[in-house]
């Protein structure tokens, strides 16, 4: 169902709504993993940004797939009033400033607010957060949940304005990064930007030398690798974040 004859101001937000549903329903499992202490969410998050494109790439190659799309299975296109605009012919549109939005309301919430507060406690001592009465597994399910919302609320941005339609090429590495930009800021919403701007960087650069000088993207892959096991060592060197 594409709801086709849906005018553009009632089926935007409805693609919102479902994006947000979608990314929070697939940090549950995670959230729940994590509250029961059964697996850590570093390790069950990553392993699932190998999961998510799978799924999206059976649906391209199968019931969803574009009669028009040859030898590269994709969606059909969105229609006109499923596309959100960009900005001045540029691939700025307001998924950009949504997401300048979300960072602010977390920056505020995590100094200036009670909820804040308990996750920084819970981040800094899970254990002695639950002794001093705060709801860690609670707070922990809402927590990811609403991350995992957002997430899902970006790609449907990166799909409504950029591609046009699903292709299984949709994500090259996006969760990876994210969760390299979020360690290394330490949580904090300047350094988020900082981070964000560093990698958009370097993952730029891979491109243009693979373009100019034939090398393998794979080397900015195993940089990034390197970063990872860098910060994860520097975070926790008893092993993994709790």
């Amino acid at each position: 169902m594409s709801f086709p004859h849906l005018p553009s101001w009632l089926l935007l937000p409805l693609m919102t709504v479902l994006g947000f549903a979608g990314g929070a329903l697939w940090a549950l499992g995670p959230a729940l993993m994590r509250a029961a202490r059964l697996v850590n969410e570093t390790i069950s998050t990553l392993l699932l940004n190998y999961v998510a494109p799978l799924i999206v790439s059976y649906f391209i190659f199968g019931p969803w797939r574009s009669a028009e799309s040859g030898a590269y299975p994709q969606s059909p296109a969105f229609v006109a009033a499923a596309r959100l605009p960009s900005f001045a012919g540029t691939r700025i549109h307001p998924g950009f400033l949504f997401g300048l939005l979300c960072l602010a309301i977390y920056g505020v919430a995590m100094i200036r607010t009670r909820w804040g507060l308990e996750m920084r406690a819970i981040g800094g001592n899970a254990e002695a957060s639950l002794r001093l009465g705060i709801p860690v597994s609670r707070t922990v399910i809402v927590a990811m949940m609403l991350a995992g919302g957002m997430a899902g609320v970006a790609g449907m941005a990166e799909v409504s304005a950029i591609q046009g339609r699903l292709v299984a090429s949709l994500s090259p590495g996006y969760g990876f990064i994210g969760f390299l930009v979020a360690w290394l800021a330490g949580g904090d919403a300047i350094g988020i930007v900082v981070m964000a701007f560093l990698f958009a960087v370097v993952s730029s650069v891979g491109d243009i030398l693979q373009i100019t000088q034939g090398t393998p993207y794979a080397v900015i892959n195993l940089l990034m690798a390197l970063v990872l096991f860098i910060v994860l060592g520097r975070r926790n060197p008893t092993g993994g974040a709790r």
